[in-house]
């Protein structure tokens, strides 16, 4: 029996690490799921990867490559990691590290640019040749596609609309600006408003607060859901505001791109995917006809896996 080629494909979170053995057409040969454990440095992690993809390949058979899709920003040019505050590092020559332990090629992107790519190649993106994706967790991504390949810019920074200005006099932004579309619409940034609240009206964040245990704290985007779902009017106005400006971000954003698909991810989506109902029906109406009239509003069909499948396919050239 001849062997169909395979790639391994990794999804480097804060908490946890997903890796694909993968052949070209998205049949998953195995797979593995490993704690990142952060607080033992990058080396430490970059040598897990490394052990653990050592145990699913066979030596007589290598794979094509190893793609990661790294939560953080990667230099285009040498796949380092410049930037990654879920990892905490800073300047790590990831894909280097890799190649010289593995012996077979390395290949590295953000996050969210692979899971775009893997819904792409083998999701709900399948047959798009022009699509926005959005995804919606801790934070805000996107990527850009065009013609059937991503968009990333000559800094690699194309497709940060998490940082796009809804409200010019919004809450501030980790980014050091304001009333960008995370502060507003991101886990974190509907987290730091449930608490300000606290502090500024205690009486209205009293189902919270009890939600919490007491611990304003641990006020947690799946507190804010639950509350929400009891009809607290403080958890209904947080998350009105949040798909308000994710309408605002999606209606501009099809303006700007024209894309034939919108596609939505992450983990609040997953968790509500009735939110992408409202924010279609809230995009439409405020974005120009001609551009909106076409468009198809889709969810990930890949789910938690779609930086993994999409990591393998970098390896195969895809994205």
């Amino acid at each position: 029996m001849v062997k169909k080629p395979y790639a391994f494909g990794v999804d480097l979170g804060g908490t946890k690490i997903q890796i694909l053995k993968v052949e070209e057409d998205g049949n998953v040969l195995e797979k593995v799921k490993i704690p990142t454990e952060v607080e033992k440095g990058a080396d430490h992690v970059i040598a897990a990867i490394a052990s653990s993809v050592e145990k699913l390949f066979d030596k007589q058979y290598p794979p094509e490559g190893i793609g990661l899709g790294v939560a953080g920003q990667v230099e285009k040019s040498t796949g380092a990691v410049l930037f990654a505050p879920n990892l905490k590092w800073s300047n790590v020559p990831l894909t280097a590290i890799l190649k010289e332990r593995l012996g077979f090629p390395v290949f590295a992107t953000n996050d969210v640019r692979a899971a775009t790519i893997g819904e792409l190649s083998f999701g709900a993106g399948k047959n798009a040749k022009d699509l926005l994706s959005i995804f919606v967790g801790t934070g805000i991504g996107g990527a850009i596609v065009i013609n059937g390949r991503i968009v990333s810019g000559p800094e690699n920074t194309a497709g940060e609309i998490g940082h796009m200005i809804v409200d010019l006099n919004g809450p501030p932004c980790t980014c050091g600006s304001r009333g960008c579309l995370e502060a507003i619409a991101a886990g974190w940034g509907m987290e730091a408003k449930a608490r300000n609240a606290v502090n500024n009206d205690p009486v209205s964040a009293k189902r919270l607060i009890a939600l919490a245990g007491g611990d304003p704290m641990l006020i947690k985007g799946k507190i804010i859901q639950e509350a929400a779902r009891e009809k607290d009017p403080l958890a209904l106005s947080i998350i009105k505001e949040g798909e308000a400006a994710l309408i605002a971000a999606t209606a501009s954003l099809i303006n700007i791109l024209n894309p034939t698909v919108v596609l939505f991810g992450g983990g609040i989506i997953d968790a509500n995917p009735d939110m992408v109902r409202t924010v279609e029906e809230g995009a439409r109406k405020k974005a120009l006809k001609a551009a909106s009239r076409h468009v198809e509003f889709r969810l990930s069909s890949l789910k938690n896996e779609a930086g993994a499948f999409g990591a393998a396919a970098l390896v195969f050239g895809k994205g």
